[in-house]
């Protein structure tokens, strides 16, 4: 599948995490994260799925929304507290952003 055909899927209604999580990625190989990040951001608020919400965070990490990324990685993490790839994503971007990150890199 490519960007494109996923942007098409996602366009058409398709609103499955996995086919989301395929655009993302897509799109984060590919330089789209601009066209990705409302479809993947709507589906997210949309969601209680902390894999979205993670996924948005990445790409508007990449694209250098860095408090829009905090939000969302802060969201990701409370759905899923548990999960330490929040946390892996979360951390560089709190760094980058100039805001504390040290405890986000001690991660359980």
């Amino acid at each position: 599948m490519t960007f494109q055909s996923s942007l098409a899927a996602v366009k058409r209604g398709a609103r499955d995490p996995d086919t989301l999580a395929e655009l993302a990625r897509q799109a984060m190989a590919e330089g789209e994260e601009e066209l990705a990040l409302p479809l993947l951001a709507a589906a997210a608020r949309d969601s209680r799925n902390a894999a979205l919400w993670q996924w948005s965070g990445l790409l508007q990490r990449a694209l250098e929304e860095h408090r829009e990324a905090l939000q969302s990685f802060a969201e990701a993490a409370r759905v899923a507290p548990a999960d330490p790839s929040i946390a892996h994503g979360q951390a560089p971007d709190a760094l980058e952003a100039g805001v504390p990150a040290g405890r986000l890199f001690q991660w359980r």
